[in-house]
């Protein structure tokens, strides 16, 4: 259902997401333990599953990058494959964190986190420096995407 995937300079992301069991209605991310990118460890005091499988990451309890260093989550279209993309981009402060991140942990695992749900857990396979990431769907999920989207505009609007 869900496979690793790997992080590579322009953070092109393929996320090969065949099934998410996120409610459709909208996520709370103010209620939300865990929310950003946190790096995937050996041992970690949360275990962290992806949904309807049995892989299991252990992940650090602190984060890479949070909330409040994203600066946008939005929601584009594929101009060659017609998939639908979601896309986020790091603030400047990110932007720094997430190059010097990168930078120190290449072939280690990362784990994309919102509203307490991993979607993603990709290699860093080189130094990422422009804080752009795109992460393409192998299916149309556009409530997934969308819910994702209007939930962070409505965290951000609050904040």
């Amino acid at each position: 259902m869900y496979r690793n995937l790997k992080i590579i300079g322009l953070l092109t992301l393929v996320l090969f997401f065949s099934a998410c069991s996120l409610k459709k209605s909208s996520i709370n991310f103010e209620k939300s333990k865990y929310n950003g990118f946190y790096p995937v460890v050996n041992s970690g005091v949360d275990v962290f599953y992806y949904n309807d499988t049995t892989e299991f990451e252990t992940i650090d309890t602190v984060a890479v990058i949070t909330l409040d260093e994203i600066k946008s989550i939005s929601r584009k279209k594929d101009k060659n494959s017609k998939k639908t993309i979601l896309y986020i981009e790091l603030t400047d402060e990110g932007i720094k964190k997430f190059d010097v991140y990168t930078s120190q942990h290449i072939k280690e695992k990362l784990a994309l986190i919102f509203a307490d749900k991993i979607f993603a857990t990709p290699i860093i396979f080189e130094p990422i420096k422009e804080g752009k990431i795109t992460i393409t769907f192998n299916e149309n999920n556009t409530d997934f995407i969308n819910t994702i989207v209007k939930s962070f505009k409505k965290y951000k609007n609050n904040g």
